[in-house]
């Protein structure tokens, strides 16, 4: 078994510039493709509809107001 891990390491065209830029080019690939699963360094959530509920503003919440037919309803 041993045998057959240096005869594959002895069999890559380490001082070949395809070899290099093919090997760039698919650590690029998965590096575009698994960023969106590996966990981000930044602090929190950046938008309402995320589950830690942090807005987008701050802790500053707007309410709606009821309207009928255009004008502003007390409160019921």
């Amino acid at each position: 078994m041993a045998d057959l891990s240096l005869d594959v390491m002895s069999s890559l065209p380490l001082d070949d510039w395809q070899f290099w830029t093919a090997t760039a080019t698919v650590g690029f690939a998965l590096w575009v493709l698994l960023r969106k699963f590996l966990p981000r360094r930044g602090g929190g959530a950046k938008c309402p509809n995320c589950p830690t509920k942090k807005s987008v503003d701050g802790d500053h919440e707007s309410r709606a107001h009821l309207t009928i037919g255009g004008a502003r309803v007390g409160r019921l």
